[in-house]
């Protein structure tokens, strides 16, 4: 069966598209991945540079200013076009989409073929293209139940998140004598948290606590952070890391954005977080995505514009010292652990 999965725009979109993906092909069934042919897309595994369908896309979603919408528009316009012809010669049974504004023309272009359209929607509080893009759809897929109340009653299930193979079965490393803090400042990474958790961090090793840290800074922060920590402190340090699966098997405390993946990634592997959500960000969808998280059990939210080093430091040293909450934060993560969410996707599509 032949099938095209529109995940393009980031990585958060990418990656669990690819999850889908690589299951869908080991069940025999013929998989093109659409892509917009943004640099970060360059992380598609070499496996799939020769089944990628190109459809070009803004840099940026439809919400803004007037300029960037008309820009927008005016793009989709010509992609849109693409878009339906690339498909006419795929001929997919079915396209799902995992979100982003790289998915708009597709899913357009899909409904006038006639091909059934799926949604994945990856967090809490829906964004502005899966919300236009839900009224051409044959079924949405959310990662949230609270997601549930944005879209068409009867048209929704609640799924988790795609999440990639290498992470699945990976166990919280439940601290005994050692004791891991992860920073975790998303695909960009964060100026803001990166100085905080390496002042956190710096205060809390001074206190005499027995940590080790893996911090990775994102590309451009890497110099400028391995110069804020001394000479022989205990950190492995990264701008940016394919070795997720070993450093989650390490970790026994995350301090990280709050992205739907690297939250379901977190919950999959039963690991206790602290969540910093983005500010500003789209709809402001990292802060409910914390929240859920927060009220799942599996997490404490910070907000970045009231956070101090201070106030971080106080939360781990209470986690570090209270052990108890956290296998209890360990436990309530696991319970939304994303294993077999891939499967149950393929299952509506097939």
């Amino acid at each position: 069966m032949k099938i095209a999965i529109t995940c393009g725009g980031t990585g958060g979109h990418m990656f669990p598209g690819i999850a889908v993906a690589d299951e869908l092909q080991k069940q025999g069934h013929d998989v093109r991945l659409i892509l917009s042919g943004r640099g970060v897309e360059s992380g598609a595994p070499e496996r799939w540079h020769d089944k990628i369908i190109i459809v070009p896309a803004k840099t940026t979603g439809v919400r803004g200013k007037f300029k960037r919408v008309w820009r927008y528009l005016r793009l989709f316009l010509i992609s849109t076009p693409i878009a339906y012809f690339k498909l006419l010669m795929f001929r997919p049974k079915a396209i799902l989409a995992m979100g982003s504004y790289t998915s708009i023309a597709p899913i357009v272009a899909a409904t006038a073929l006639r091909i059934p359209r799926y949604l994945h929607e990856s967090n809490v509080l829906p964004g502005s293209a899966n919300r236009f893009a839900s009224r051409f759809a044959t079924k949405v897929f959310v990662a949230f139940d609270a997601s549930m109340k944005y879209f068409k009653k009867g048209k929704c299930e609640v799924v988790g998140m795609p999440i990639r193979e290498a992470i699945s079965g990976i166990k919280w490393a439940n601290p005994t004598n050692d004791f891991t803090i992860t920073i975790m400042g998303g695909s960009q990474g964060s100026q803001s948290v990166n100085e905080k958790a390496v002042e956190a961090m710096k205060q809390l090793v001074a206190e005499g606590l027995n940590i080790k840290v893996i911090h990775i800074a994102g590309k451009a922060n890497e110099e400028a952070v391995r110069e804020m920590y001394p000479e022989g402190f205990p950190v492995e340090l990264y701008g940016f890391t394919d070795k997720m699966p070993e450093i989650y098997s390490q970790t026994s405390l995350c301090i990280s954005r709050a992205g739907a993946a690297s939250c379901f990634e977190l919950c999959t592997c039963g690991i206790p977080s602290i969540m910093i959500p983005l500010p500003r960000e789209a709809n402001d969808h990292q802060r409910y995505n914390a929240q859920a998280m927060e009220q799942w059990g599996a997490s404490k939210m910070l907000l970045q514009d009231t956070l101090t080093s201070e106030q971080l430091a106080n939360t781990v040293r209470e986690l570090y010292e209270h052990r108890d909450i956290l296998k209890k934060m360990s436990v309530c993560a696991f319970e939304h652990t994303a294993n077999g969410v891939a499967s149950r996707i393929i299952q509506n599509l097939i």
